[in-house]
């Protein structure tokens, strides 16, 4: 076990508003955290003396290339940043003008990509300088050697007028500059965090971080990351809450939302201590003590593994760190099926649970109305069986080829996020106006983070059962030597006691409250745009004080 702790920020140089008098009084090192200002009107010069905005916070860098100006980022040309044009007009946190030569990106608080140097060259450049553009970028690529504007244009008309209709050479260039805009139009905002880690993702928001590792029962080394909270005025411990992510995810996926509407940083906001956990098996927690991912073995576990052995000890080593009697439990899909088979496994960890909220809780399939999984289910022994034969264990993981297709086919345009959002909703369930497409970059990073086979077929298993919820099936002979009985083990969910869907409703034994959300799919409970007032304010409300 081991951890690590991180600053809660960039070192900087913090430029206050433009109300501070003298200029040297507006400068001050730091090693605190950059806090955004909450008025956002007027307009600011970048470069010389800034006039005519109010209560605008900027912070430059130690380096000096960068400029923060509340919700934009701002890199001028390293050549020129000494002229005066540097002109940058918001207005409620929108971007209403802009003027500057180079190279230019701007940024909001959010990593979405607003402005860039592609959109300044679509919006002011002449015919004549897309041409020269044009003809440079052909030489580069070598289709083109050394022939002049004119014969390149006259050569385009030949090409474009060959079916009988004359088209002026400025009438070529007109409809070229107009399709470049509208390509430029339907690029997707790329997002900075696309490729980031779990704890890049949390200090790129501006929160501290740090690693944990523990190791479970039969050997699988995990690893927690942990936004830690200030000690109380006491010196004790914040209250902490764990979070539990679903299948194929890991602990990014609270993080595809913006950090206004993701839980754990609502959580952080409000001085919790916030653990996020990853299962075993997803690139966080692919490590053994015995066994390497590229063996078979690494990969023979189920929701039970997880439910025996992870998490039990997940909330024992975060209570042993805090030296808190209990914490609070927050779990997604599968992070609720694992929850429950922990507390029948294990019934005194119920009283180290001061209150478990599931989201989107999973437990009996059988009523699930995905028709894609209810047409695979039925084949889900010999697919597994197919699978094992070719020597598959540990699959559905993008990282690599997969990640740079979803990126290609998933993530350029809006055309491309509107489509992989009606394939995500054939999965997730329908309500597509409750996810942002500018978000599909980050959602697509989220989707394929690796498991076992019999973590997949397990799903199978219980929707073919009806209504229980039941360990692993191993066939007849394999369950005799497990369960001692034909048919797998059905867990006892009235043994749980910790504070906590029809079914689910029915075998729970100590419910707070229970809200069903008509309108959302499995993915809004992490992703959706109407989060916080649908679902988190009331979340928050339910948890023991911090």
């Amino acid at each position: 076990m081991d951890s690590s702790n991180q600053k809660t920020g960039p070192r900087a140089l913090l430029v206050q508003s433009s109300a501070q008098s003298g200029r040297d009084q507006s400068l001050h090192n730091t090693n605190q955290q950059w806090t955004k200002s909450k008025t956002t009107t007027g307009a600011l010069w970048l470069s010389g003396k800034p006039k005519n905005f109010t209560d605008v916070t900027c912070r430059e860098t130690i380096t000096k290339k960068d400029i923060e100006c509340d919700l934009i980022r701002f890199r001028p040309h390293p050549y020129k940043e000494k002229r005066k044009h540097f002109y940058i007009g918001i207005n409620n946190g929108a971007l209403t003008h802009m003027e500057a030569p180079g190279s230019v990106t701007i940024w909001n608080a959010d990593n979405i990509l607003l402005y860039s140097k592609s959109d300044a060259n679509t919006d002011r450049l002449s015919p004549g300088q897309l041409l020269k553009n044009w003809r440079r970028k052909s030489i580069e690529k070598g289709s083109v050697d050394k022939l002049s504007a004119g014969q390149l244009l006259n050569g385009w008309r030949r090409k474009a007028s060959s079916g009988g209709d004359t088209i002026s050479p400025g009438r070529l260039l007109q409809g070229w500059r107009r399709n470049v805009e509208v390509q430029e139009a339907n690029r997707l905002p790329q997002n900075v965090e696309t490729f980031f880690t779990t704890p890049d993702i949390i200090r790129n928001r501006g929160y501290p971080v740090e690693i944990h590792h523990v190791t479970s029962e039969d050997g699988y080394i995990l690893e927690l990351h942990r936004i830690p909270a200030i000690l109380s005025t006491d010196g004790t411990h914040r209250k902490a809450v764990f979070l539990q992510h679903g299948v194929l995810e890991a602990s990014s996926t609270w993080f595809v939302n913006p950090s206004n509407r993701s839980l754990p940083l609502l959580l952080a906001d409000k001085s919790y201590d916030v653990w996020l956990g990853n299962f075993r098996g997803n690139r966080y927690s692919r490590r053994h003590v015995k066994f390497d991912p590229r063996q078979t073995d690494f990969w023979r576990f189920s929701w039970d593994e997880i439910g025996t052995f992870d998490i039990p000890v997940v909330i024992n080593y975060i209570l042993s760190v805090t030296g808190l009697p209990t914490l609070s439990y927050i779990g997604h899909s599968l992070g609720c099926g694992v929850f429950f088979i922990a507390m029948a496994k294990h019934p005194e960890l119920n009283a180290k649970i001061d209150t478990m909220v599931a989201l989107a809780p999973l437990s009996s399939f059988a009523h699930f109305t995905t028709g894609i999984f209810r047409k695979l289910a039925p084949y889900g022994n010999a697919i597994e069986t197919f699978l094992r034969t070719v020597g598959t264990w540990g699959w559905l993981d993008s990282e690599g080829v997969g990640d740079i297709l979803l990126q290609r086919k998933c993530a350029q345009t809006y055309q491309q996020a509107k489509r992989c959002l009606k394939a995500l909703n054939i999965i997730m369930g329908s309500n597509p106006e409750n996810l942002q497409l500018e978000l599909m970059p980050l959602v697509k990073a989220n989707l394929l983070h690796g498991t076992s086979v019999p973590m997949i077929a397990q799903f199978a298993q219980n929707y073919l059962a009806g209504e229980t919820f039941q360990a692993y099936d191993f066939g007849r002979k394999g369950n005799v030597i497990r369960y001692g009985s034909i048919k797998p083990l059905a867990y006892a969910l009235k043994n749980i006691t910790a504070p906590d869907v029809d079914w689910l409703l029915t075998q729970l034994g100590n419910i707070k409250r229970s809200v069903r959300i008509q309108t959302y799919n499995h993915g809004d409970f992490l992703w959706g745009t109407d989060v916080n007032e649908m679902l988190y304010n009331s979340v928050l409300a339910d948890l023991p004080p911090p």
